[in-house]
């Protein structure tokens, strides 16, 4: 996973991780390369599919905000993982 920053929400079983910030103007091309390439990153080591990774926009969280969330509902948990509080949801923590 090379030095991406890994986040699992015990209580949702969603395994996530938030890109640096998303530059504005950036052509199409160079928007489509970056999901394909945040996906790719996320599913690397893990058994899932492409077509299972959802992306979040985060245009008004403060903590990280004008970021991508690439995530998954998964079980299979990677090493080196952050575990978020068992009380919170990944919104919770991307908003709080």
């Amino acid at each position: 996973m090379g030095n991406k920053e890994l986040f699992y929400s015990g209580k949702e079983k969603i395994l996530f991780w938030i890109t640096d910030c998303v530059k504005n103007p950036v052509s199409a091309n160079n928007a489509i390369e970056s999901i394909r390439l945040g996906v790719t990153e996320l599913i690397s080591d893990l058994p899932i599919k492409e077509t299972e990774v959802e992306i979040l926009y985060l245009e008004h969280s403060p903590r990280y905000k004008n970021r991508r969330v690439f995530y998954v509902k998964t079980e299979h948990v990677p090493k080196n993982v952050y575990f978020i509080s068992k009380q919170l949801t990944m919104i919770e923590w991307l908003f709080s």
